[in-house]
Order: C-alpha cells, then structure tokens, then sequence
C-alpha cells in the first residue's frame, strides 16, 4: 500500500496499553517522554512497511525530537531495553510484531475492500452487456 494512503489510516491502541507489563517498566524509567517515543516509533513503522533502520539520528529527526545525547540516548533505550522490538540478525533494522500485525490487518482489509469493489464494477459491465445485446 502507498504510504500516502498508509497516512491517512489508524491504527489501534489498545485501551489497556499502558497496562502491558512491558510499557508500564518503560513508563516507569522514561515517564510520558519514553512512551510518546515509542508511540511515535510504532506510527513510523506503519509508515515504512513496519520496518526501520536503526539510527538514532535519523530516528530522531523523524520523531522531530533533538538529536542530543540524552534524546539519542533515551530512544535507543527504548528499542532495546524492554522487549517491545526485535530486530534483524545484523541490528540494523527493527520491527515491532505488534505493528506488523497491524499492518497485515490494514493491508487484508484493503485488499478485501479493493477486491469487492472490482467485482461490483465487473457485474456492472455484465448488466450493460446484457441489456446491449437485447433485441429491442
């Protein structure tokens, strides 16, 4: 799917997010900063086919957050430190499970909606051919 029609979809967030073991022990060592950093991350997945090289540079300048030692420090804790990306086998690319789901979900669901569409136009055009071949 183009990116630009990736914009304009939602994702889910679970109401219980904060909830998840996981997010509450990164909520608990970053505050609302390293959630709003790995909420921002999980919308940059959706936007790049659910993958992202592993620069924290370039991770900050998408997240429009500064490229400081802290904030590069912080985001790099944040896909490392509690389990809530994996990555490729030579570290350079991450991915969240969680966000590829998603994805596959937003992706099925267009398909199917793209597919529907096709074959109401395609019985359409019999319609049209069959009162064209009438006699009258």
């Amino acid at each position: 799917m183009q990116r630009k029609k990736l914009e304009k979809h939602w994702f889910k967030h679970d109401i219980s997010a904060s909830s998840d073991n996981k997010i509450a022990e990164l909520e608990m060592n970053h505050g609302f900063v390293g959630y709003a950093i790995y909420f921002k991350l999980i919308e940059q997945l959706y936007l790049n086919n659910g993958k992202l090289e592993y620069n924290n540079v370039k991770i900050a300048w998408r997240l429009r957050a500064p490229d400081d030692k802290e904030t590069l420090q912080m985001i790099s804790s944040v896909i490392e430190d509690f389990g809530l990306f994996e990555f490729d086998k030579t570290k350079t690319i991450f991915h969240s499970p969680r966000a590829l789901s998603g994805l596959e979900e937003i992706l099925s669901k267009s398909k199917k909606a793209k597919d529907s569409a096709l074959k109401r136009h395609n019985k359409k055009d019999e319609i049209v051919q069959e009162n064209t071949d009438l006699p009258f």
